[in-house]
């Protein structure tokens, strides 16, 4: 679980019963996306999924992205 918290991401072990995003797949291609080194389209291509807003995904992402 990753949360976002006066500019900073923060994670923690532990599930959500309605999270606002989840983003899923192999762990190297969710680290990229999520460090800005892939895109969510081209990461899709390779197992990975995405569901809410894109926004929340954006917001978690280098500034550069």
């Amino acid at each position: 679980m990753l949360r976002t918290e006066d500019g900073a991401i923060l994670s923690a072990i532990g599930r959500v019963k309605k999270p606002d995003a989840v983003l899923s797949g192999p762990a190297r291609e969710v680290a990229a996306v999520l460090l800005g080194g892939a895109s969510l389209t081209a990461a899709r291509k390779r197992g990975v999924s995405y569901s809410g807003d894109r926004k929340i995904l954006e917001r978690m992402q280098p500034n550069d992205h």
